[in-house]
């Protein structure tokens, strides 16, 4: 018998044991066959007062395209809103669950392990309007660790083992973290990466430093291994932009 003593893990390691596991054993119980991974910007720069009518919106047509992937991806699949602030990789999650459907009415309401899981497409669309006033009440965040929580969703999605994963991105892309400051390697193989940016002025300079940001997170998704990344601007609709690059 070895009665060694065991080795401890690094206080950050022992963080993520703890934390992302508690969100995604319900998936794996579940044997998950597709992931969308959406982030919002919470910084106070680009979530403020000002601009709630157009965070509404856009959240409104993430949820329009989750609903629409019910009848494109097979069951189950989870959903996943993290936030984008101060410290990505440890956030928890604003909302999620796992749509799974079923001809029975029976645990409906069922919880897997603190995750939702949902049976049909009705049940979804209440869960994701919840999901999105629970996000448009959240305090805006101080600073921007856009890469931290990139790192969370690929974490995250090493539960599923199969089928298709998505990516999306709420954000102007501007991160107030230090590339110094991670050292992280990130893994999207599999994934399909949608950006969704916002132009918050008509300024020639803000323009030009919007393009110089979309330009370095594709470059950075790319060589992370995604096998498609699309930009899109969140004035009027993309849903059906949006599905054709996720599921071609």
């Amino acid at each position: 018998m070895n009665l060694s003593r065991p080795r401890r893990m690094p206080a950050l390691a022992l963080l993520l044991a703890v934390l992302i596991p508690s969100r995604v054993d319900a998936a794996g119980d579940v044997a998950l066959n597709g992931g969308a991974y959406v982030l919002v910007d919470l910084s106070a720069s680009y979530f403020h007062p000002s601009t709630m009518n157009v965070m509404d919106s856009t959240l409104s047509q993430v949820n329009e395209i989750l609903l629409e992937l019910v009848g494109k991806w097979p069951s189950p699949f989870s959903f996943h809103f993290l936030p984008i602030g101060e410290a990505g990789l440890t956030s928890p999650a604003l909302c999620e669950g796992v749509f799974r459907s079923s001809l029975f009415k029976r645990n409906r309401a069922a919880a897997e392990d603190g995750t939702r899981l949902l049976h049909d497409r009705d049940e979804l669309a209440r869960h994701l309007d919840n999901c999105k006033i629970l996000i448009l009440n959240q305090a805006p965040r101080q600073l921007t660790d856009i890469s931290g929580s990139i790192d969370l969703a690929q974490r995250m999605s090493r539960a599923q083992s199969r089928g298709p994963k998505t990516l999306i991105i709420i954000s102007d892309f501007a991160e107030d973290r230090s590339p110094e400051a991670y050292s992280g390697e990130l893994d999207l193989n599999g994934f399909s990466v949608i950006m969704i940016y916002r132009l918050q002025s008509a300024s020639p300079k803000q323009q030009r430093e919007i393009d110089r940001n979309l330009k370095h997170w594709s470059q950075n998704f790319r060589k992370a291994g995604a096998k498609g990344v699309s930009s899109i601007l969140e004035s009027g609709p993309f849903v059906n932009f949006v599905l054709r690059e996720i599921l071609e």
